[in-house]
């Protein structure tokens, strides 16, 4: 009997011993990683006139945006026919934060704040979440998708939304803290030609920049790092966002396939 019990004390400090290991391990693996070097954000910022012009004309084109929205939904609301309705722009007025958008641009909440005005993503950024927003949030879970779009409005402080697919919420926000610099999950520039709007990224994609943001690409540079993210216009083939941590600011691209 005395030597089960020595044997049953022995097995139990082993188990014991183990699962303080386990539990060293996981925690020096969570140290390392919030020790990680970031990629800091606006470390090259833009000009102040070309950032105001920036605002200035994303603002107008989201209203001309909008108004042609407006203008297909009268034409559908004044369709004598099925024919005449199904060929009507099918564009809601409202905002569709859980449009489909291209796999690239999904991300995973890895973490988020106690009040909920703080929330990371898998490659290790950061997103200061506005205060009016954060108790949506706190509903949030890790691991729950999410994607991060451009906020459009001039008067606006927050630059993007990150909208929870689970949820269908969305919380204004903006990077302040970059990704993990060389991550498993980060992405930065290769290769670029400025010519051709075209950049090349480390995992091998390449994508193609908007005309219409060709001011923005032409101050951006190899090394780059860039986070993807959707852009959820039906009014245009630029379905993505490609945000350069770098500058703090974004361009309207495709993915080429």
């Amino acid at each position: 009997m005395r030597h089960a019990r020595q044997v049953l004390s022995s097995i139990f400090l082993s188990l014991t011993f183990l699962s303080f290991s386990f539990a060293d391990t996981d925690a020096t693996a969570e140290t390392e990683e919030n020790n990680a070097p970031r990629v800091e954000v606006e470390s090259r910022p833009m000009s102040h006139d070309k950032k105001e012009m920036m605002l200035q004309r994303r603002a107008q084109e989201a209203f001309k945006e909008q108004q042609e929205s407006q203008q297909g939904l009268i034409r559908r609301a004044k369709c004598t026919s099925t024919t005449e309705f199904m060929l009507a722009p099918a564009k809601a007025a409202t905002f569709l934060p859980c449009s489909a958008v291209r796999a690239d641009s999904i991300h995973w909440l890895t973490s988020s704040s106690l009040y909920g005005d703080v929330v990371e993503i898998e490659d290790g950024s950061q997103w200061k979440i506005s205060a009016n927003d954060a108790y949506k949030v706190l509903y949030w879970h890790s691991g729950d998708p999410v994607k991060i779009i451009p906020n459009t409005s001039y008067f606006s402080h927050f630059n993007y939304y990150v909208v929870n697919q689970i949820t269908g919420d969305y919380a204004r926000a903006n990077l302040f803290l970059g990704p993990i610099a060389l991550g498993p999950y980060t992405h930065w520039i290769v290769a670029m030609d400025r010519t051709n709007r075209q950049l090349f990224l480390e995992n091998g994609t390449s994508w193609y920049v908007s005309s219409s943001d060709d001011y923005i690409f032409g101050d951006w540079e190899i090394n780059d790092t860039v986070i993807i993210g959707a852009n959820p216009t039906w009014f245009t083939y630029y379905d993505s966002i490609l945000i350069n941590v770098n500058m703090n600011n974004f361009a309207r691209s495709y993915k080429f396939e």
